[in-house]
């Protein structure tokens, strides 16, 4: 069983809704997308502890002070990008770019033949955009069939609680050590697939994790290659 993430295994924040907050912030033009690319998964790797309560307060200040180091905003102009990066963040359709190569890797994952199963945090439309995006859908569809997706939104629990996990476990039959993790967070993503007794694999393809106490892969292909030779 290969429990899957959103946000940074397929989805990316778009650069068209971003980039008018870096530009105002000093970046010049164009932006080279593969830099914003990157910019997510250092975002991602300020996402080390996750606190308790309401999420909004102080963690996504630090994903997006991250991000806009990584984009190229000056040192002295980080306060102004993360407020306007706050808002940028905050429009219907940013996490809309599609993350190179993860189709490929997620058709490669289904021809392994292990079951797959989406585990969100999300706002209550992951599933359909999904199935509108021909990315994956539960039942036929455009995209790979999982068996479930779940949203925190819809469930009432989020990563890193591992009651999300345990929905997804219950849901779909499989015990807890015959199923895997992959997320580009170490608080929500790793600590939380811990917790419910899930092997966590740390999406991370541009190496700013250097924690050696979970697995870390590049993308979703490599997974799959590890399941086929079984080592994985």
């Amino acid at each position: 069983m290969v429990f899957l993430d959103v946000g940074g295994v397929f989805h990316l924040p778009h650069p068209e809704i971003i980039g008018p907050a870096l530009h105002r912030a000093g970046v010049a033009e164009p932006l080279d997308v593969a830099v914003l690319d990157r910019a997510h998964y250092a975002g991602a790797k300020a996402l080390e502890v996750w606190p308790e309560g309401d999420v909004r307060v102080g963690l996504w200040a630090a994903y997006e002070r991250a991000y806009a180091l990584e984009a190229g905003v000056a040192s002295d102009r980080l306060e102004e990008a993360i407020a306007d990066l706050d808002i940028a963040f905050a429009e219907k359709g940013v996490w809309s770019r599609l993350a190179p190569g993860s189709l490929d890797g997620l058709s490669a994952l289904a021809a392994t033949g292990v079951t797959l199963a989406i585990v969100s945090n999300s706002d209550g439309t992951v599933e359909d955009r999904l199935r509108t995006e021909g990315i994956c859908q539960v039942g036929p569809g455009a995209g790979v069939p999982v068996a479930i997706v779940i949203d925190s939104d819809v469930v009432g629990v989020a990563k890193p609680d591992p009651a999300i996990f345990r929905l997804a476990l219950e849901a779909t039959g499989v015990a807890p050590e015959r199923a895997l993790h992959i997320g580009d967070t170490v608080g929500a993503d790793v600590d939380g697939a811990r917790a419910a007794g899930v092997r966590p694999i740390h999406l991370d393809p541009y190496g700013f994790c250097t924690d050696g106490s979970h697995p870390h892969v590049p993308d979703l292909a490599t997974v799959a290659a590890a399941l086929l030779d079984g080592s994985g």
